[in-house]
């Protein structure tokens, strides 16, 4: 049945609700529910074994899984970094490609049109190790950049790899939007830097809760993992585990 909207309906472009999903989880009703004990997670440390020792085994267990299901990546040897959302992950993903001990700022790129957000949130903290530098059909110069390479793109949808091609470059390959909902998976992604966001997958499934978990997949230990870690251990050294239960159970 097709629910008539009101002629003075307002479509919001700028931020994207599942709410239009609502039905259907209403129709599942308890299939999702996740008891959680008083005792369960009382430990900042969920995995001492485990790079990331805040992560849950039991999601982590579940993300592979999802990753095999749908084919969109390959997990095997790689590592998940979690965090408090999708910002904070592509700010460790920034300080952990960096270069710390140089002069001047590492450049950060997209190709236009990227995502209204990454001038924004490249320049927030003001860091004196990554700063905004535009558009990547125009970039020119010889230095170390960054170059965010978003496919399927946000807002076009498009397909898309490099442009920019230069040996002193390092890439984030943002996979955000490389789930069925949104394109044929025709081959699994296998980056070094993959920064893939699970909320896409699990928001339009009808989980909103899971929009505030990003996972990363992640390829160098020694170059990429551990300065990514470290940037979360110190922006949230506490998180709140009881929601990664509900979300592994999801």
């Amino acid at each position: 049945m097709t629910k008539k909207l009101p002629s003075d309906s307002v479509i919001n472009l700028d931020h994207g609700g599942p709410k239009i999903i609502e039905p259907y989880w209403q129709k599942m009703g308890d299939k999702c529910t996740a008891v959680i004990s008083v005792w369960q997670s009382l430990s900042y440390f969920s995995d001492i074994t485990n790079l990331c020792w805040f992560l849950e085994p039991e999601l982590a267990e579940e993300i592979r899984r999802l990753h095999h299901l749908v084919a969109n990546t390959k997990p095997e040897g790689r590592y998940i970094v979690v965090g408090t959302g999708s910002t904070q992950l592509f700010q460790a993903a920034l300080y952990a490609l960096s270069s710390p001990d140089s002069v001047e700022p590492i450049n950060v790129v997209s190709a236009v049109p990227y995502y209204s957000s990454y001038p924004a949130v490249t320049n927030f903290l003001k860091s004196g190790f990554y700063r905004w530098a535009g558009d990547a059909y125009t970039y020119k110069g010889d230095q170390p950049y960054i170059e965010l390479v978003t496919s399927p793109n946000n807002p076009d949808g498009f397909i898309r790899e490099t442009v920019v091609n230069r040996s002193r470059g390092k890439l984030i390959h943002d996979l955000a939007y490389y789930w069925p909902q949104y394109t044929p998976i025709t081959t699994p992604q296998i980056m070094i830097s993959c920064y893939s966001p699970s909320p896409k997958a699990l928001v339009m499934l009808g989980h909103r809760q899971i929009s505030c978990w990003v996972t990363q997949l992640i390829h160098d230990l020694m170059l990429f993992s551990r300065p990514c870690l470290m940037v979360v251990e110190k922006t949230s050294l506490t998180m709140e585990e009881a929601s990664w239960t509900r979300d592994g159970s999801v």
